[in-house]
């Protein structure tokens, strides 16, 4: 398949009551000692690119390669969301998740969109065939252009739990954006047995694991890590509009090791 896989996946408006029923749970929050974070770019902020994949699709790992690079820049925030609607079609990602696939279907109704596979949207306002290196390209320079809310991120690891603080204007218009927790791995490799990528070797990075969805009012979490997650760790928090899914600000750090 050369071209971006369409898949018609219905699109219903989703309340907001769901994205809480597929977000995952919160842990209290403690974090006695802070590292403080250091911008990931200049005045405007990186840009945050979120890739719709699967393994079972192979116009996607194109896709997958290109967010592997970009997520290697300073100015960029990489993610990819595995989605679930590919499984029943040969061979079942091991990284996917049917709260991924609604968040796309979010993203389907506010740009507006269609699902397909690879999508890749950029700071929640636009998207582009996730493989079109040029297309992307330009779509990250307009976001780029921005300005951004201030925003400051702080982490604590304790074993396996991690510790979140955000730090944030507390008044003016974007005091109601929400902050949107992102847990991600790197440095996977799978050998598909079945499907479209069958007999392939498929590189995965920037995979998300958790995905948090904060109040308004809250600045600090605690998130579980799973000890099987062995790959480099990352975490990154956006200032996220619910109701028009734009992202106005986002900063990432790496995780230490355990």
């Amino acid at each position: 398949m050369n071209r971006a896989a369409l898949v018609p996946v219905p699109v219903p408006v989703p309340a907001l009551a769901l994205v809480f029923a597929l977000s995952f749970p919160l842990l209290s929050a403690c974090a006695p000692s802070e590292t403080r974070e250091r911008s990931r770019a200049g005045a405007a902020g990186p840009v945050v690119i979120e890739l719709f994949t699967s393994q079972g699709c192979s116009s996607c790992p194109p896709a997958d390669r290109l967010l592997g690079e970009l997520g290697r820049r300073d100015d960029v925030i990489a993610l990819a969301f595995h989605v679930d609607y590919w499984n029943d079609l040969g061979w079942e990602d091991p990284f996917s998740s049917s709260s991924w696939s609604q968040r796309q279907r979010l993203y389907s109704h506010e740009l507006p969109s269609r699902v397909y596979t690879p999508q890749l949207v950029i700071q929640g306002r636009e998207h582009v065939i996730g493989s079109r290196r040029d297309a992307v390209l330009a779509a990250i320079e307009t976001q780029a252009e921005r300005p951004q809310p201030r925003l400051e991120i702080a982490i604590e690891r304790s074993g396996d739990q991690l510790a979140l603080h955000i730090d944030r204007d507390a008044e003016g218009p974007d005091a109601e954006l929400r902050p949107v927790v992102a847990l991600y791995e790197s440095g996977h490799r799978t050998e598909v047995q079945a499907g479209e990528n069958r007999n392939r070797s498929l590189q995965s990075d920037y995979v998300v694991r958790r995905l948090l969805y904060l109040d308004a009012s809250e600045n600090r979490a605690t998130v579980d890590i799973d000890p099987a997650w062995t790959g480099a760790l990352g975490v990154a928090v956006m200032l996220q509009d619910i109701d028009t899914m734009a992202i106005h600000a986002a900063r990432a750090r790496d995780l230490p090791a355990a």
